[in-house]
């Protein structure tokens, strides 16, 4: 066989020439590769995130098109397909619980390296009873996992969507695990992680008829629903991958508590103008803000009126008055929630201001009672060139001085008969008495609703125990609204009001006199009880007597005997000439009838008194009796 070396040498310079272009060609590709490269986006999650209700692909087609239509390169990845041959790859694992997308999902990720993960999980924990604290944790297993495998990894976080099958509180426990999801966010957020919270649930509720609207069944979104899902998936990732336009968020919650706070409305104004209303995670935000941008943000919420107060109750006033003559002293937002007139200070008239509000008297002069403020009042952004999403703002609803928003502020008691006098009959014309006691060794207020058939009785009048609690009471149609608070504890042991009426219609039967409601000092404190009984006035005595002191002059003690005609609490002082008080002999509820009392003739302090004239008072109700006595030895 013949070479020709001339050819031989053409050859190998021939192929030298084309492995160097096709060396170069690489190189050139390699250096464009961020022009080209496409951002990979896995969808995780169960049938919600599979699309197997309404159109077949879910939420995914309809986030592709927009994405696409915005002219971002990306590209749909996952284990899974629905055939349908546009971005047909995801993780959507039908009725898998969050435990399970763990268990599998390291498998995943190495098969499909992502740079953003779309999660919405926990369904399905929901829907087969697992305890809230438990799915949380597996949650939060799945987010750390993705972030180990690598850190870049980018995920926005969902809150369920909501749903409304009435199975063993399921749409409650929604809400409750949506809170956790958001606590979880705002963990990993401050731990580094890229994470982005994506409120679907407020997006899907933002139409208050969801249920017919955006649903395909209790819990699966129909396609209008999964529309929704889609564009709100949409506007955080334009404003993740697009460097020209931003994000502002935050989460809106209680001074006292960090309840988080729903239905704010959350204003933007500025360069661009928008609105936003806080669901039960008392989340807010705004996508597609244009770099450069001057804004504005500015939280109001609705003012929460007398007539639908179940929050703020007398022992505010009491906790009022008490920081104003100085016994405590208010947390400073505990004192923007005394400050009910906005003057800049915490006096005994806004302790007046809030009794009137809870007991539903009319509104007075700079009565702000009800109203909500924020801290920050708003936020300003000049030359916008960030992301901001930690843009938090704490409210107070002004006159919850003890910060009771967002729990059990009422002692709500049930619709129960309470005792009243067997014997008692009546005539049109008679005169009832009805009086409310109450067992409390430290008595700072009490509100309370009595309820009366005012066909047969016409309401006269309410008198108080002690003159020391600040009492006011309102009436309206046949419901008696009534509370008293005071800045020094008292003791009451019985009788703390005294409700008239006059007889209209003869009846033998008071059990429709009700006490529908009653808070006595801090809801949360149980140790105190209450009754309702109906006396009536024409059957007793209708006055109080106080004897003589015998014997007088007395060496060494004395007696008092007294007698009044109804139950009630009953003071006896002893005083000197110059009106000093010597001693409290008696503070106590009795009975009706006669009674009597021994004074040793020792002061408070135990110490014998000296010889001289002394004043002996008796206070029942309104009255008071005073007589005089001489001690000699």
């Amino acid at each position: 066989m013949c070479f020709n070396r001339g050819n031989i040498i053409k050859g190998i310079i021939l192929k030298n020439i084309f492995s160097l272009l096709a060396v170069i060609l690489l190189y050139f590709l390699i250096g464009m590769g961020e022009v080209y490269a496409q951002t990979r986006i896995m969808p995780l999650g169960n049938s919600i995130t599979m699309g197997r209700h309404g159109e077949p692909a879910g939420y995914r087609d309809d986030l592709s098109t927009l994405l696409a239509n915005a002219g971002v390169s990306f590209d749909m990845v996952g284990s899974m397909d629905d055939g349908t041959g546009f971005y047909p790859k995801h993780e959507g694992h039908s009725g898998y619980r969050a435990d399970e997308i763990y268990d599998k999902l390291n498998y995943w990720l190495n098969k499909n390296p992502s740079d953003i993960v779309l999660l919405h999980i926990g369904t399905n924990d929901i829907s087969e009873g697992q305890a809230n604290d438990s799915t949380i944790l597996d949650i939060e297993n799945i987010l750390d996992l993705i972030h180990n495998k690598n850190s870049n990894t980018i995920i926005l976080f969902c809150s369920l969507i909501p749903r409304f099958d009435p199975y063993y509180e399921r749409p409650e426990r929604t809400e409750e695990l949506n809170e956790l999801i958001y606590q979880l966010y705002n963990s990993k957020l401050s731990q580094g992680y890229d994470i982005y919270y994506v409120d679907q649930n407020s997006a899907i509720k933002t139409n208050p008829n969801w249920t017919q609207d955006y649903m395909d069944d209790y819990v699966h979104p129909n396609d209008l629903g999964y529309h929704v899902m889609a564009e709100t998936f949409y506007n955080m990732l334009i404003a993740i991958l697009n460097q020209n336009q931003y994000a502002i968020s935050g989460n809106i919650s209680y001074y006292s508590n960090d309840n988080p706070i729903n239905d704010v409305e959350v204003n933007l104004s500025g360069t661009h103008a928008d609105s936003y209303i806080t669901g039960m995670s008392g989340y807010y935000e705004f996508n597609n803000l244009s770099g450069g941008a001057n804004l504005n943000i500015l939280p109001v919420k609705a003012k929460l009126l007398r007539e639908d107060n179940n929050i703020i109750t007398m022992y505010n006033a009491a906790l009022t008055l008490r920081h104003a003559v100085g016994i405590e002293t208010l947390s400073a937002q505990s004192q923007v929630a005394a400050d009910v007139n906005k003057d800049g200070e915490v006096l005994a008239y806004d302790a007046a201001i809030i009794a009137r509000y809870v007991i539903k008297l009319p509104e007075m002069e700079n009565d702000y009672v009800g109203e909500w403020v924020f801290q920050p009042g708003e936020r300003n952004y000049q030359n916008l060139s960030d992301n901001f999403l930690n843009e938090n703002h704490d409210g107070i609803l002004l006159g919850d001085v003890n910060g009771a928003w967002g729990q059990s502020a009422m002692a709500k008691l049930p619709r129960t008969k309470f005792s009243w006098e067997a014997s008692i009959s009546s005539k049109p014309g008679d005169v009832l008495s009805v009086p409310l006691s109450v067992f409390e060794d430290s008595l700072l207020s009490f509100d309370a609703e009595v309820e009366f058939p005012d066909e047969q009785l016409k309401f006269l009048g309410i008198s108080t125990f002690d003159s020391q609690l600040n009492f006011c009471y309102s009436i309206k149609n046949n419901i008696i609204t009534m509370g008293g608070y005071t800045g020094f504890p008292l003791k009451a042991h019985g009788e703390i009001v005294n409700m008239k009426f006059a007889v209209i219609a003869g009846v033998n039967d008071f059990s429709n006199i009700e006490l529908k409601r009653i808070n006595v000092n801090n809801a949360e404190e149980k140790g105190w009880v209450a009754k309702l009984n109906v006396k009536n006035d024409m059957m007793i005595p209708n006055s109080t007597l106080l004897a003589n002191n015998y014997p007088n002059p007395f060496n060494p003690e004395t007696t008092i005997s007294y007698s009044i005609p109804e139950d009630g609490f009953v003071t006896i002082k002893i005083f000197n000439m110059l009106g000093r008080q010597v001693r409290v002999l008696l503070r106590e509820f009795q009975n009706t009838g006669k009674h009597k009392v021994i004074w040793d003739g020792c002061n408070n302090a135990g110490m014998r008194v000296a010889n001289g004239i002394y004043m002996y008072r008796l206070q029942f109700n309104d009255q008071f009796i005073e007589k005089t006595m001489i001690k000699i030895e």
